[in-house]
Order: structure tokens, then C-alpha cells, then sequence
């Protein structure tokens, strides 16, 4: 069986100015590991979260519909 692994790589440049104010799926540029895995509720998923998790708990909160995008 073949297999096929998707990877999503993004690399952001945001000034300084935005420090402690972002949030979604680039992590929140405070400096602080721990709390990147924020979903769009509030719940911070834990650093051992599996990929199953990231993916429908965190990246899935985030998605927006074709309409909106």
C-alpha cells in the first residue's frame, strides 16, 4: 500500500508591535511553546497531543467555509 504524508509548512514574519496579540493556527507570538495550541474555544490542547488531536481539535476549530474565505 502506498503512503502518502501530508505536511503543512508556514513560515510568517508578524512586528513586533502584534507581540501578545495574535492567536489561530500560527500559535499566539508570546514567546510561549505551551500555549500555540490554542482552539478557536479557548482550549489550549497539551504538548503531547497526537497528530488525530492537533488535526481535529486544534486545526479543524480554525477552518473557515469556501464562502467567508
Amino acid at each position: 500500500k502506498p503512503s502518502f504524508t501530508l505536511l503543512l509548512d508556514i513560515a510568517a514574519a508578524v512586528s513586533t508591535q502584534y507581540r501578545r496579540k495574535t492567536y489561530g493556527l500560527l500559535g499566539t507570538y508570546d514567546g510561549n511553546a505551551t500555549n500555540d495550541l490554542r482552539n478557536r474555544d479557548g482550549i489550549t490542547l497539551p504538548q503531547n497531543a497526537t497528530e488525530e488531536e492537533i488535526y481535529n481539535r486544534f486545526g479543524k476549530s480554525w477552518s473557515i467555509s469556501p464562502i467567508t474565505s
